[in-house]
């Protein structure tokens, strides 16, 4: 996957399979909130919270916001969805 910072969002490409892939564009942002950090910790379970805790600022949670999704395929029509 590459990817492209413009202004205040993003592009994300992924690699192409069987003919289609995927074009990203959305807006990144950070979510600062302790719930975030915990919430993130608790669903990756030991594999965080040996290396980090929640309050200890060394963990970042981002979320997309104003991202569109773009299949796009050799063989068949482009598709869009928004979220």
């Amino acid at each position: 996957m590459t990817w492209k910072r413009s202004g205040e969002g993003a592009s994300f490409w992924s690699s192409m399979s069987h003919g289609t892939w995927i074009r990203l564009q959305c807006e990144v942002v950070l979510d600062t909130r302790r719930e975030a950090r915990a919430a993130m910790i608790e669903e990756y379970g030991p594999a965080l919270s040996r290396m980090y805790s929640v309050d200890d600022n060394l963990i970042e949670v981002f979320y997309l916001q104003n991202a569109k999704a773009v299949i796009l395929s050799f063989t068949n029509e482009k598709r869009e969805i928004l979220f």
